[in-house]
Formats: C-alpha cells, structure tokens, sequence
C-alpha cells in the first residue's frame, strides 16, 4: 500500500444493514374506533327504541318506525321471530349491555383477518399502533389478539351465560347481534414497515478495516481474496483522484502561464 486507507468492508455492511433490517419488527394498527363506535350505535338505539314504548302517538305505527331506526343504526337484518321477541321484551337496554359486554374483551385486544395469514416476520413480534393517540407496544407470540373464526367461537361459548339473565330468545338475539360488531380493528401496515426497515438500514455506518501505508496486500503466489480486491478498488480510486488533481493543477499553471 501506497498509504494510509480506510476500506469499507462491503461485505460486512451489507450483512449488518440485513440484520438491522430483520430486527425492524412489523407494524400494526391498532383501531380503538371499532370499539366506541360500537358502544355507542348499540346503546343509542337500544336507548332510543325502549323509550319508544312510551310514545303513545295516534295514527302512527310505532314498530315500523323502529324498524326503521333499527336498519339505519345496527344495520343487522332479523327474522321476524327476532324481531318479535325484541318487542316483547321491548328493546331491554340489558340486552345492549349484554352485547358489550362480549364484544368489548375481545375488541380491546384486537382481531385480525386470519392469524395464519400474518406477515411471515410476526413470529419475531409485531409493533401495535394506536392510529388515534399514536402509541405503540410491542407484542410477541404467543399473541394476545384474536382472528375473526377465534372471536366468534369465544363469543359462541359466551351464549349460554346469557339464558339465565335474559331469557333464551334474547340471549339468540343480542349473541347475533355481537357477532354482526365483531369487526377488524388491527390491520398490517405494510407501507409504514417497509418505510421503517429502509430508514434503519440506511442508519447503519458501513463497516471500514484500516490498511496502513507500507503493509503487503498481496505477493506473488498468494490466493486472492475479496478483502484483496477491496483494497486494491480503493487504491486505486485514491490514486485516480491524486492524479485528477494534479491534472487540474497542472493546466491550471499552464493556463496561467499561457495567458
């Protein structure tokens, strides 16, 4: 060697950017809107239609005005023996409450699609992300969370819990209508994963060896090694800039001279 260099160790970086890249785990939203949405459509309507039964209006059928409200807020179509069985027991806000209080377990820790479909690198951990306060947790297998087929079997286990307290008819009722607001509320963020993992492999510092001036690279006979064609690819670069400026400098005088 010629000088004093610093080589970068192409190899080694590369190898600590990937790793740094498969420390990067997944991310996924976490959306607390499923669940507040739900509490309050449920509880609004269960709310506004028991009152209902109060209004005692000339000319005007109440029960299809309720129909009416109910399609508009739960949007859950019933048979009309679940329907009937919800006037009898005129629209009980107990039943709404019911219903919350299967669902909000489940939806508080979250369902995804099908976990067997999860990103390929969620058996390292995933990231949690509230999308409204923008806090993040870490979780790794096994995972609290459930998919769709978990939750509604956990919620169908729940059904005969309810006969005692509501009834049969009501307890088939409000175990349907939980099953109509058992929805996605934690989905992967493929964009913002990918986003993170390329900001933390360009964060890496390459990786340098120190090559002193006057150190034998390579002699005659000797295999050559990719550490060898490092060096030499530096040398060389430093060489072609030494002899660029020199060049520059060079018709720099003459143009001085000339002129």
């Amino acid at each position: 060697s010629t000088r004093d260099l610093l080589v970068e160790d192409e190899k080694s970086t590369q190898e600590k950017r990937a790793e740094a890249e498969r420390s990067m785990l997944s991310i996924y939203d976490y959306d607390p809107a499923v669940l507040s949405d739900s509490e309050n459509r449920i509880r609004s309507t269960f709310e506004s239609l028991a009152a209902s039964f109060q209004k005692r209006e000339k000319g005007v059928d109440q029960s299809v005005l309720r129909k009416k409200e109910w399609d508009a807020s739960i949007r859950l179509t019933l048979t009309q023996r679940e329907w009937q069985g919800l006037e009898k027991e005129r629209y009980n806000p107990a039943i709404g409450e019911a219903v919350l209080k299967m669902i909000a377990p489940i939806l508080t820790k979250g369902i995804v699609n099908d976990k067997e479909l999860l990103d390929p690198d969620a058996d390292k951990g995933i990231i949690l992300r509230n999308i409204q306060t923008h806090g993040v947790r870490k979780s790794y297998p096994p995972f609290t969370f459930l998919d769709l087929k978990e939750a509604r079997a956990k919620l169908r286990a729940q059904g005969p819990l309810l006969s005692p307290t509501l009834g049969k008819e009501a307890s088939a009722v409000a175990l349907k209508i939980a099953e109509h607001f058992l929805r996605l509320n934690l989905t992967f963020n493929k964009n913002e994963t990918e986003a993170k993992k390329t900001d933390v492999k360009e964060k890496v510092n390459p990786v340098y060896f120190q090559v002193k001036r006057g150190e034998v690279i390579l002699r005659a006979g000797d295999r050559v090694h990719e550490e060898h064609l490092l060096i030499i690819r530096a040398l060389r670069k430093a060489q072609e800039k030494t002899h660029l400026l020199a060049i520059l400098i060079g018709m720099g005088l003459l143009t001085f001279l000339i002129l």
